[in-house]
């Protein structure tokens, strides 16, 4: 018997025909968190989420939130020659992968997809990294697995550098997302 081919995954803007009902990545703030407020952050512009889902479609797969942050540059690693004011970061507020597609890569294209949204941006104005939140040890491992660096007093507080993401993109590590 063969096996009918697998659509491609796609991943696009939370709207409205998002089926956000059973997802169900395992903990209760980030299933809350898409389920009732992320369409409301976004419409109130405070951030964006986007979702991971099948070609055709509408159950979701895995989300992440992401917005514009500062972080005062008394923060930050030393050695980082950084100026003496807030440097600007693109947050990775949230990300989350349905119990059901875990160990499927959502969570990898997911946050190539944050990399490349925190990239495009930093071409239209000033982003130093992109900084995440991990919610405990498990997700500051798998940050880390993509060269992300801890903060040296908030050990869940992790960033990487535009820069480092645009040497990834220019010898093609990671793919283009347009």
């Amino acid at each position: 018997m063969t096996s009918m081919p697998r659509m491609p995954r796609i991943i696009t803007s939370l709207e409205r025909q998002h089926d956000r009902s059973d997802f169900n990545c395992g903990d209760p703030a980030l299933n809350t968190f898409l389920q009732r407020f992320a369409r409301q952050q976004s419409d109130k512009d405070f951030s964006r989420t986007y979702v991971a889902t099948m070609a055709g479609n509408n159950k979701i797969e895995g989300y992440y939130a992401i917005s514009s942050a500062s972080i005062d540059f008394t923060n930050w690693p030393a050695g980082l020659r950084l100026p003496r004011y807030p440097v600007p970061v693109v947050l990775l507020g949230r990300l989350a992968v349905d119990a059901r597609a875990q160990g499927q890569g959502v969570g990898q294209a997911l946050l190539q997809h944050a990399m490349q949204i925190a990239l495009v941006t930093s071409e239209k104005i000033g982003v130093y990294a992109i900084v995440v939140d991990a919610k405990d040890e498990a997700a500051t491992a798998f940050y880390a697995r993509y060269g992300f660096q801890c903060f040296a007093d908030q050990t869940l507080r992790l960033f990487l550098t535009t820069a480092i993401i645009r040497r990834a993109v220019s010898t093609a590590v990671m793919p283009v997302v347009k």
